[in-house]
């Protein structure tokens, strides 16, 4: 209907495009994107809504043509930083995705782009500024279980930090242990906590939280990735293989 009253508005597109892309409808999810485009050469948040549809389908290229279009809109927008960041790092050019965020946090210094930061810094081998970087994230949304988790990775292969990582994890689960009384029985969660209790040395709580989130339908590969970490921290290989294989399927 807006698209109706105002043919000449990208916006009602997008939300078209959103809504499509929502229903896994995806030709007309894209018909909708690329028209948005087209009516709203200047409307910096059709080629970014574009490029989030395109990343989450693996389409990294076309994403980050997307997203650097939109900066060229809105040259200090952080969030379209944050997202050439993502896409950068998995077209593995860690570096441009380091520079793009640290761009990003000159504008809006926010903790999700201190944590992408600090992953970035994780993956290249750089601990201590990894930990720099989930610390930041932490101070300024401390009811994160995620970036207390983080912190925790961090600080457990950081020199000399490896001692400081069970807190961290510790606080993680007390966060996800309050979400969990609202949504219970959700993998997701359980299967974040027993991947921070297996790395705090709590071994038979996490096998068995492990072992109940395995037998659940329709996991996602993340969390089939997250037990095969957890069966190899608890010793069991096999299982390990197992799990990251269906991650590999799913």
């Amino acid at each position: 209907k807006a698209a109706e009253l105002d043919p000449m508005n990208p916006m009602p597109h997008v939300g078209l495009a959103m809504n499509f892309a929502a229903d896994r409808k995806n030709a007309d999810a894209e018909a909708a994107f690329r028209k948005a485009v087209e009516l709203g050469p200047k409307e910096w948040r059709a080629p970014a809504e574009y490029g989030q549809f395109e990343f989450r389908r693996a389409h990294h290229q076309e994403a980050e043509a997307l997203w650097e279009s939109a900066l060229q809109i809105t040259p200090d927008n952080a969030l379209v930083m944050r997202n050439l960041g993502a896409v950068y790092f998995v077209l593995d050019r860690p570096d441009e995705a380091a520079s793009v965020l640290q761009r990003a946090l000159e504008v809006a210094p926010t903790a999700p782009v201190y944590t992408n930061l600090g992953t970035i810094r994780f993956f290249q081998g750089r601990y201590t500024d990894a930990v720099a970087a989930f610390e930041k994230a932490v101070e300024q949304a401390a009811n994160n279980h995620l970036y207390w988790g983080n912190l925790g990775d961090g600080l457990r292969w950081a020199p000399g930090r490896r001692k400081d990582a069970p807190a961290a994890y510790r606080r993680a689960v007390e966060l996800i242990n309050e979400q969990i009384v609202k949504k219970q029985d959700d993998p997701d969660l359980q299967s974040r906590r027993a991947l921070y209790l297996i790395k705090m040395g709590d071994k038979e709580p996490a096998l068995e939280e492990a072992t109940s989130v395995a037998a659940r339908p329709n996991l996602t590969a993340q969390m089939h990735y997250r037990l095969a970490v957890i069966y190899e921290l608890g010793g069991e290989r096999a299982r390990a293989l197992a799990s990251l294989q269906q991650a590999l399927t799913a």
